[in-house]
Formats: structure tokens, C-alpha cells, sequence
């Protein structure tokens, strides 16, 4: 309800003294100027920090598309991979044209722009730098492709691991429920 009341204040125009309804109290808040019927939500200016998160974003963005460009390559392979993939089972001579179709239709700076966008949102200034310099040498590219597939592989272990525990749970309390002859999901 204080929400709404907060918010009903922000986009109605008010009186000179609001006052908010909490529990067994009410609660005066300060004079506020009536916001004018012709502003809207883009006229308030955003609070600071989010000021301040928007101008770090702008100014770590060409960091990020650096970092974003050096996956171009691979984008583009993948893009073939899919193509590929797409097209196996088409007959030969329609093959390659559809490949091409494919590859056109997918947009790799749109894709980029979606890295640059996941980047800005999780590092910091220093961590993107130290991302560039990492994925600049060519270690740091064989590290990239492999923790993919490592990341991948414990994942799979991960799951494998907790189906053949929960597996073994369920086992476990069906055959105690069966030596004590209680019923279980499988008993009629």
C-alpha cells in the first residue's frame, strides 16, 4: 500500500502536505511542487547512483567492444557450424545457397553488442582490462575455448551426480516403506 501511495504521489499531481497511512499511524511527509500533467516518467531525472552506473557503463563501453570484437571470429564460425548443420539434410545443389541465406540472416554485431552489453553489466573498468589483456594473448584465447568445454563437462558431471543421489534417495525410502509394508507411490 506504501508503494502505491509513494507512486500514486509521483504521477498524480498532489496537495501541499501528503500523508502516508503506516500501521496504526499516519505519517506526514514534506510540501511537495505538484508535477505538471505534461511530464512525464523520461522528464524526472534518474537518482545519482543510477547517474553514476550509466556514465561508468558510457565510459567502460569502448573497453567492452574490444573485448566483445576478439569473439568475432568465433562468432562467425559458429555461424557457419550452424549453417552447416541446418542445411545437411537439403539436397546438394540447394545446399550451399541456403548455407549462405543463413549466414547472412544472423546478425554477428548484433550478437556482439549483446557481449558488450553482458560485459558492461558484470565487470568493473579494471576487470575489463585485465579481460583484454588476458584474451589478447594467445593462452589466454586456448583458456577461453577450453573452460567452455570444461564448464560444460562439470556441468554434466554436476547433474549426472545429483540424479544418481536423488535416484538412490527415492530407492532407499521406497524399500524401507516396502519392509515395513507401508504403501508407496508404487504399491497399489
Amino acid at each position: 500500500m506504501f508503494i502505491c501511495l509513494i507512486t500514486a504521489s509521483i504521477l498524480c499531481p498532489i496537495q501541499a502536505h501528503a500523508a502516508v497511512k503506516i500501521g496504526a499511524g499516519t505519517v506526514k511527509t514534506a510540501p511537495q511542487t505538484p508535477i505538471p500533467a505534461t511530464h512525464t516518467a523520461e522528464d524526472i531525472p534518474p537518482p545519482p547512483k543510477i547517474r553514476r552506473a550509466v556514465k561508468e557503463q558510457q565510459e567502460n563501453l569502448p573497453l567492452a567492444q574490444s573485448i566483445a570484437e576478439a569473439f568475432r571470429t568465433d562468432i562467425e564460425t559458429l555461424k557457419t557450424n550452424l549453417a552447416r548443420q541446418a542445411t545437411q539434410k537439403l539436397r546438394p545443389e540447394h545446399r550451399q545457397a541456403q548455407q549462405d541465406k543463413f549466414i547472412a540472416y544472423i546478425n554477428t554485431d548484433h550478437i556482439l553488442s549483446l557481449y558488450t552489453k553482458t560485459l558492461l553489466t558484470y565487470f568493473t573498468k579494471e576487470e575489463l582490462k585485465t579481460l583484454r589483456t588476458f584474451l589478447a594473448e594467445p593462452e589466454g584465447q586456448n583458456i577461453i575455448k577450453k573452460l567452455v568445454e570444461v564448464l560444460n563437462k562439470i556441468q554434466l558431471d554436476r547433474q549426472a551426480y545429483l540424479q544418481h543421489v536423488l535416484n538412490q534417495l527415492v530407492e532407499e525410502q521406497v524399500y524401507e516403506k516396502l519392509r515395513k509394508g507401508e504403501k508407496t507411490l508404487l504399491t497399489p
